[in-house]
């Protein structure tokens, strides 16, 4: 005790700073940290940067990463409000890896500052991790430091870390951001987190959300996408509300934006530039503040891009091809039903990376064509259109919008509502995807089977084609080259003939169609030369129409307002002008969930100009008219950019994009070779497997012959001994042969009783011999039945029999005494069996 009180009366202010940052007592190290505050607080960033004593905390992240974490909240504090003043007095050195002083930091301060009971702590802890997050590029890499502490157990740290992904969204937004992968990321474990049981954690995610909602340019249809159909209904319904009181405000959430430190060298050196030619306002303010302080817009962020892709032909229902081919009509309806409903209407993103869908597609497009049902003609057009949208560009092909089109355009003949509007929109849909109008992606092809099938006898057929290519004028971008090209020889033609049909509602569509060229192309000398062999009725008709559509911009391309509708409308989110644009651009995918409402911009509906009669025969609009202003023409706060600032716009888009196609082409050249490598190493994979199992099937058979030889081997020395017992045995008798010529008088009592079991009777022995009446006396010992004396006798015959014939030198006295020997058994024999009988009498 006494020993700890001397440790705390120690006057450590007199201590080296290194030996009190790194003291015991925290009493000390707080006071080494407040020195260094001080320190940091008197430096500039000219010295902070030059000096080593400053640049040895950058150079060893890990030092303040220990400052950070100390074990006592009071000195901790101390470390934390140090390293603010480090982080906004001195600054990241450029000589300085920003990774590796997030790596060290801001896990620390996530866990030990933002998680504090302390509340300078915690928000000193906040503001450090939003400097250090301010010298990189994005907050994609502070993001996904932060994450892993939402999977942590105490509540506390994981809604103090939802806060600070909030915090860092709310600064500075997704400026940079990888946004494809990031986002994805960033609101996998949000569905988890909204159903927490922890009140504070559920109320921290539903306000990320909302940040994330606002920092993503208010697109409410991406977060519909990935997250918002997941959570539950009252969430949602709360969600919904907080989206509509952030649009409320959305002019106040503009001023809490910081920017990066490469935001602020921009503004510096644009600041620069602009004083430099003396544009800055009464002020002082510079156009760059205007511009940086104006409403964020929306980023083009395709929630379908995000989406994980799936496979749908290994999820064909089972006997898929032999019902869909079957000749009763509910087996295919059944087979195409179940189809679309487990799979087709479920997905939402399909894949097309080494898929082949010319398959099926050719079997829809024979039921479209063929089949007599319309009911399986109604699932199948409805299936073709999901496929097309959820393939989109370069998934679904040209080759396959070969297969499908001119089915499609055939079956048009239905009249059935339900039937004529699934093949309605999957023609529309794939129109979208290939703009038969279209100058870049030649599909003329498309064109001329629709103005071929404008011309067909049935007029159902007629009517539907004429109000597709109305659709095509009305909804999609389109180039006046084409319709140039195919103008006057085919598509005025073809329209006036619609115009002088029979039928009021196929003269209708017609008329309607008629209007939209001229929207587009303007009255011309074809245009004039057509109205005239028209009537007077049919001319007012068609100028009324005109009168009600909205005027067409007098570039070549279409208006903004309806290049903008008709990529929003586009299942590829063409985000490219027509092919006399001057700024080329390559299309991208986007999803055909997003939709355009016309009471969301009520300016542009203002702002349309009406066709009339009169306005049809005037002259083009003059350039400088607004009408035929530009998207180019970028709106400030005092006028529009110089036409120099523009076309180095224009340059710089144009080199961007010609980059972006080379990138993009070495890509599909790298993919397509990855894809080949891949196919050779499944085949040499498939190959050495094939060799694999064959070399073992091979050492299973030689395992067997192996066995087999042994075993034949194991029998041939079996036969070798058994050859060799044989051969002894043969000699053995053939001894004994010869020891009968040597001593005919007499056998030895031992070979009597020595008779071989294998043969019936006991083998001879050749060390004794007795009389021969005497043997016969020991021939029956008690433990041998009676009964089995004759088999043995016989034996004894044939052994003997054998042994003559083996031996020529036997001689016939022998076999009389032989001859005598078994007369006299067989009389021995007689009499036991009577003996025997005669007992059993008795009994």
């Amino acid at each position: 005790m006494n020993g700890g009180a001397d440790n705390d009366d120690v006057d450590f202010t007199k201590l080296p700073l290194n030996e009190r940052l790194t003291h015991k007592l925290w009493k000390a190290r707080s006071d080494g940290y407040q020195e260094l505050n001080r320190l940091f607080s008197n430096a500039t960033q000219k010295q902070g940067k030059d000096d080593d004593s400053f640049m040895i905390y950058w150079k060893d992240p890990s030092r303040f990463g220990d400052y950070v974490t100390d074990s006592n909240v009071v000195a901790q504090e101390q470390a934390i409000l140090a390293l603010e003043c480090l982080l906004k007095n001195v600054g990241l050195p450029k000589q300085i890896d920003v990774k590796t002083v997030m790596y060290n930091w801001i896990p620390a301060l996530a866990e030990k500052g933002l998680a504090s009971s302390r509340a300078v702590t915690k928000n000193k802890a906040m503001e450090c991790i939003i400097l250090i997050c301010s010298f990189d590029d994005s907050i994609a890499e502070s993001v996904e430091l932060v994450l892993p502490f939402f999977n942590k157990k105490l509540p506390k740290l994981v809604a103090a870390s939802i806060n600070c992904i909030r915090e860092l969204l709310a600064s500075f937004g997704f400026a940079k951001a990888p946004l494809n992968n990031l986002l994805p990321e960033l609101l996998d474990p949000l569905v988890k987190l909204a159903g927490h049981a922890d009140r504070n954690v559920r109320a921290q995610t539903i306000a990320l959300i909302v940040e994330i909602y606002k920092a993503n340019g208010r697109n409410k249809s991406l977060l519909n996408e990935l997250l918002l159909t997941h959570l539950k209904p009252i969430q949602q319904n709360e969600l919904e509300k907080l989206f509509d009181e952030a649009d409320s405000n959305m002019s106040a959430s503009r001023g809490s934006k910081r920017l990066f430190q490469w935001e602020k060298e921009q503004m510096e050196l644009e600041k620069n530039r602009l004083q430099e030619n003396q544009q800055t306002d009464k002020d002082g303010d510079t156009l760059m503040d205007l511009k940086l302080k104006a409403e964020e817009p929306a980023l083009d962020i395709d929630p379908f891009e995000m989406l994980p892709a799936e496979s749908i032909l290994d999820k064909l229902p089972a006997g898929f091809h032999d019902r869909i081919s079957s000749t009763k009509w509910k087996d295919r309806v059944e087979a195409l039903q179940e189809f679309w409903d487990n799979t087709l209407s479920k997905v939402k993103k399909i894949k097309y990376e080494r898929q082949e869908y010319t398959e099926i597609l050719s079997l829809y497009a024979q039921i479209i064509q063929f089949d007599a049902n319309v009911q399986a003609v109604t699932i199948v057009a409805q299936s073709i259109q999901k496929i097309c949208e959820k393939l989109r560009f370069p998934g679904f092909s040209k080759n396959y919008v070969t297969i499908i089109f001119v089915p499609l355009l055939q079956r048009t003949k239905e009249k059935k509502p339900s039937v004529i509007e699934a093949i309605r929109g999957c023609l529309q849909s794939v129109c979208k995807l290939y703009n038969p109008l279209s100058s870049e992606d030649n599909n003329e092809d498309m064109l001329q089977e629709i103005l071929e099938f404008m011309k067909h006898k049935n007029p159902q057929i007629r009517m539907e084609t004429t109000e597709l290519f109305s659709f095509i004028l009305r909804e999609l971008p389109v180039s006046k080259e084409v319709i140039d090209k195919n103008l006057q020889d085919e598509i005025i033609p073809t329209v006036i003939r619609i115009v002088n049909d029979t039928q009021p509602t196929i003269r209708n569509s017609g008329f309607g169609c008629f209007a939209q060229l001229l929207r587009i192309m303007g009255r011309n000398e074809t245009f004039t030369n057509a109205l005239e062999k028209l009537d007077s009725l049919k001319r007012k008709k068609i100028q009324e129409l005109c009168a009600k559509l909205p005027e067409s911009s007098s570039s070549p391309s279409l208006s903004a307002e309806n290049l903008e509708r008709g990529r929003v409308h586009s299942g590829r989110f063409d985000s490219r002008p027509s092919s006399s644009s001057s700024i080329p651009s390559k299309r991208v995918a986007s999803s055909p969930l997003k939709k355009v409402s016309k009471a969301a911009s009520p300016n542009v509906q203002k702002s349309r100009m009406l066709l009339t009669s009169q306005s049809l025969a005037m002259p083009r609009s003059m350039p400088g008219s607004p009408s035929t202003r530009t998207p180019n023409s970028i709106s400030t706060g005092n006028g529009t950019k110089s036409p120099v600032q523009l076309q180095k716009l224009i340059n710089e888009k144009q080199n961007w994009l010609k980059e972006r196609q080379h990138l993009s082409n070495h890509i599909n050249e790298l993919t397509s070779t990855q894809n080949r490598i891949n196919d050779e190493n499944e085949m040499l994979r498939e190959q050495l497997k094939n060799l694999q199992t064959e070399i073992h099937e091979r050492g299973l058979q030689v395992r067997s012959k192996d066995l087999q030889l042994a075993k034949l081997q194991d029998r041939v020395e079996q036969l070798q001994a058994q050859a060799h017992a044989q051969s002894q045995q043969n000699n053995r008798l053939l001894q004994l042969e010869r020891n009968q010529q040597q001593a005919p008088t007499s056998l030895s009592s031992d070979t009597a009783s020595a008779i071989s079991t294998n043969l019936g009777v006991r083998s001879v022995s050749s060390s004794s011999f007795e009389p021969l009446t005497e043997r016969s006396k020991h021939l029956r010992t008690p433990s041998e039945s009676s009964d089995d004396l004759p088999r043995r006798v016989d034996s004894l015959q044939l052994n003997h029999s054998l042994a003559s014939s083996n031996n020529d030198i036997i001689n016939e006295e022998s076999w009389k005494r032989a001859a005598e020997v078994t007369s006299q058994l067989k009389a021995r024999i007689e009499r036991m069996r009577a003996k025997t009988k005669g007992i059993s009498n008795n009994f």
